[in-house]
């Protein structure tokens, strides 16, 4: 204790700060480069374990040294390492693109222990005692921070300015009402990119998807067979859907607080229907999409191929991020490997080959293999999976197996080589997926405390004439939803699902498609309401 207590006594007059500093420094710079994506409530638990990890390891410093000065520098130095591993990891493995065999965390956990003896062994045979030393390396600690934290003060006096975007996006869009949080159900939005509607399906492509469709509705979905994309394009689908209002509306509105045309993709990573159901007690639950304008990275859990899904309901998405740019990655890279599912080791057989779509693949299988296990974390989620299959590249076959032919994926834009290979690429991805979400539905159901909502959608058609007519299903806690009908469009979806469950008064839109400013009549006279 008397240690401790002259270790106080020497530091009120060596004013030794840095190590402090040195701790926050990282955390901030990367809540910096994050700002508009992370709130700062996020960031605090980061730094307070820093600074709690600093007042230890320079306890230990000072009682194994008995000199405050170099026992600060010693702890700086070993903040430096533990904060730069994870940087200089994914920098030899990325930027410099070095082979997965020379890039391993044994070789560099060697080279970072040798740096750390000697660079220790430098500081306590050449440091001298001196307040100077201190008051300089306090001096530089200062001048680190200076930068990030100006960025802190200028974004916060920023977006104090700022009016909320989803608070505008629909008139009089009231919260929502709960009569009972213990009854309050997941509601998962699964979209498969390009899922064409079963009536076009078989008119264009010739496939008959009508046994998938029965087991489906066998299960309890209501199949919307009427129904039509109301965009030709994704981004502009999702906005839709996701902030239930067609896109001029939702461009005048972002107009109207002084952004543009081309933010739109605001809207999708903060929607209204997320906004709303954020309001009432859900965490919003979402997976790498592999595209930044629908990554969903502020969510309340953020899933990705590099997270450990049973450990990320206990800690922010932040803190994941900072704790993989640190020596910390050692951590999560075993969690990886301690969770990843039989079918995602065997990817990673071609992924150490460099398979032109590995990261794609990895991506989506971790999708399918995690978006089960979401049933069982704690609390009401909003679950946002977009799946990027049938969509082109179609890598995988009709029973998952991954497609060596380059015919599939090599042509333009990451397509087939010929209308062949498209046609053929895209029915194995349908029975693939169809596979798929007829275990991942089931596993929900029975996996769910609480009966569930699970709308399962194309965001367009494949493309040419069937790009409107898409697959919409919807699972309604097992129950009939006389709010549904045929013809039900993705910018009606969560009117009738709020005005349902959550005491909402949304009215119904038209159900219209449009492309590029026109709007598109139904064309599929097959297609009749009953």
């Amino acid at each position: 204790m008397r240690s401790v207590k002259n270790m106080w006594t020497r530091l009120r007059k060596h004013l030794v700060l840095y190590p402090f500093l040195f701790a926050i420094f990282p955390i901030l710079t990367l809540y910096t480069n994050n700002i508009q994506e992370v709130a700062f409530d996020a960031v605090v638990r980061s730094l307070v374990f820093s600074l709690i990890g600093t007042v230890v390891l320079l306890s230990l410093c000072f009682l194994l040294l008995r000199d405050l000065t170099k026992a600060g520098a010693i702890t700086t130095f070993i903040l430096v390492l533990f904060f730069t591993y994870g940087h200089v990891y994914m920098f030899l493995k990325d930027n410099l693109g070095l082979d997965a065999s020379i890039v391993r965390h044994r070789y560099l956990v060697i080279i970072y222990a040798g740096i750390f003896v000697l660079g220790t062994l430098i500081i306590y045979r050449t440091m001298k005692t001196s307040s100077q030393i201190s008051k300089g390396l306090n001096l530089l600690g200062v001048a680190i921070l200076v930068f990030p934290m100006i960025q802190i003060i200028n974004y916060n006096s920023k977006v104090s300015q700022d009016i909320e975007i989803a608070a505008y996006l629909i008139p009089n869009s009231d919260s929502l009402t709960v009569q009972s949080e213990d009854d309050l159900p997941d509601i998962y939005y699964m979209i498969l990119d390009t899922y064409t509607r079963a009536d076009a399906m078989e008119k264009e492509l010739g496939y008959d998807n009508s046994e998938f469709l029965e087991r489906m509705e066998q299960m309890g979905f209501y199949i919307a067979e009427c129904s039509r994309s109301n965009y030709a394009n994704t981004g502009e689908s999702l906005a839709a859907s996701l902030n239930m209002n067609y896109v001029s509306d939702l461009k005048q509105s972002l107009i109207q607080q002084g952004l543009g045309d081309n933010d739109l993709w605001l809207l999708i990573r903060h929607s209204l229907v997320r906004e709303l159901l954020e309001g009432i007690g859900y965490k919003t639950v979402a997976f790498d999409t592999g595209y930044e304008w629908s990554r969903l990275k502020d969510a309340d859990i953020y899933l990705t191929p590099d997270s450990a899904p049973t450990q990320a309901q206990f800690i922010e998405p932040f803190e994941l991020m900072q704790f993989e740019t640190t020596a910390g990655l050692l951590l999560t890279d075993y969690w990886i490997k301690s969770s990843v599912s039989h079918r995602q080791v065997i990817f990673q057989e071609v992924n150490s080959v460099r398979f032109i779509h590995g990261d794609f693949i990895r991506r989506e299988l971790f999708l399918l293999d995690t978006l089960p296990a979401v049933a069982s974390y704690p609390g009401p989620k909003f679950v946002f999976a977009h799946i990027l299959i049938p969509h082109v590249p179609r890598v995988f076959g009709p029973e998952g197996q991954i497609l060596t032919d380059p015919g599939y994926y090599s042509g333009e834009g990451a397509g087939a080589i010929d209308s062949e290979y498209d046609l053929r690429g895209y029915l194995n991805e349908i029975q693939f997926i169809n596979s798929e979400i007829l275990k991942i539905s089931e596993e929900i159901i029975s996996r769910s405390k609480t009966p569930p909502i699970i709308i399962i959608q194309g965001d367009t058609g494949k493309s040419g004439q069937n790009i409107f007519e898409i697959l919409n299903l919807y699972y309604t806690r097992g129950e009939t939803n006389n709010a549904l009908y045929p013809s039900i469009s993705p910018v009606n979806t969560f009117r009738a699902i709020l005005n349902s469950y959550f005491g909402a008064e949304f009215d119904f839109l038209p159900d219209e498609s449009w492309i590029n400013g026109d709007l598109i009549f139904e064309r599929w006279a097959a297609c009749k309401e009953s």
